[in-house]
């Protein structure tokens, strides 16, 4: 089992994250994956490089980050109640089994 949050996707140790999911799936039969040493660098693309806001016209490019795009969809009180439910349900259902799983919900919950 692999766990990879979106936060440690977006940022700073992404890079490493990704190499991590490119040597997971490298395990994998019939998945082809790109030299390792490759990863850090598309990562450091997808992630930093300039985002077209407007319909990929590149006079209005912008740099913005990965995360900072996930940052414009806030969520409803009624929403967030749902989202901690859920997560709560989670946390309990795989506590004893996945130690890191649990962290994880419970480090979501505190961000709520």
């Amino acid at each position: 089992l692999l766990l990879i949050t979106y936060e440690g996707l977006t940022g700073g140790r992404g890079a490493t994250f990704t190499k991590q999911i490119a040597n997971y799936l490298d395990k994998s039969e019939g998945i082809k994956v790109i030299d390792p040493d490759s990863v850090p660098c598309i990562w450091e693309k997808f992630v930093h490089d300039k985002w077209y806001t407007n319909n990929g016209d590149e006079s209005t490019a912008t740099s913005i980050s990965f995360q900072e795009r996930a940052d414009d969809r806030p969520l409803t009180q009624d929403q967030i109640r749902v989202v901690s439910r859920m997560l709560q349900g989670l946390e309990e259902r795989f506590r004893r089994d996945d130690k890191q799983f649990s962290t994880i919900m419970n480090s979501y919950m505190n961000i709520l």
